[in-house]
């Protein structure tokens, strides 16, 4: 039994890690999209002042 057990156990561990560096890479690409709409808007605030 522990046979079957510990490689679906493996396969399990694996998904979980894969879900969570997805879930990373979400939430970086979150905040770089944010941080580039960020400095366009002080872009053009700059360009307004100069």
């Amino acid at each position: 039994m522990s046979t079957i057990v510990v490689p679906a156990l493996r396969a399990v561990l694996a998904v979980a890690f894969a879900a969570l560096v997805v879930l990373v890479l979400r939430m970086l690409l979150a905040q770089a999209v944010a941080r580039d709409a960020q400095a366009k808007d002080l872009e053009a605030e700059l360009e307004q002042v100069v």
